[in-house]
């Protein structure tokens, strides 16, 4: 079979089409199902309107994971420093997707390979939730709403 990208297995390709997941190509008969599944099943959960690239600013310290230490550091820097600082400091590092919803709020999702406990707890002290797998089996993905 021809090979196609994932988000044109989904029920969503314009949502998932500038996504990394989205544009893997994958053949139709060794793709993961379940994955495409979760995938169909979190944009109607989340109401997903559209796909956005970027954050207004505002909300990328929200959006973030970080320990209690670098929010501690960065709330002694002046506004510049502290933007500059919390980007390097974002322990999502990879997959990340933000989406708007029909209600207008932001979803942040992540899926990160590190599924170790430090990395699960960190996540949810920071507002996020586990969810089914949305980029992999190998990795956990974490999903929280932003309200705008």
């Amino acid at each position: 079979m021809d090979d196609i990208k994932n988000n044109q297995r989904t029920r969503y390709p314009r949502l998932y089409h500038d996504t990394y997941w989205g544009n893997y190509k994958i053949s139709q008969s060794t793709g993961d199902v379940t994955i495409i599944e979760n995938r169909n099943r979190f944009a109607t959960q989340y109401d997903l309107y559209s796909r956005i690239s970027k954050i207004p600013m505002k909300h990328q310290k929200e959006a973030g994971v970080y320990t209690q230490e670098v929010l501690k550091d960065a709330n002694e820097m002046k506004f510049h420093d502290k933007w500059s600082f919390l980007i390097q400091k974002d322990e999502r590092k990879r997959h990340i997707e933000y989406y708007k919803t029909v209600d207008n709020n932001i979803i942040a999702i992540f899926s990160p390979y590190d599924t170790s406990e430090r990395m699960t707890d960190m996540a949810v002290e920071c507002g996020y939730s586990l969810i089914d797998p949305l980029y992999s089996h190998a990795a956990n993905t974490f999903v929280k709403e932003i309200e705008n």
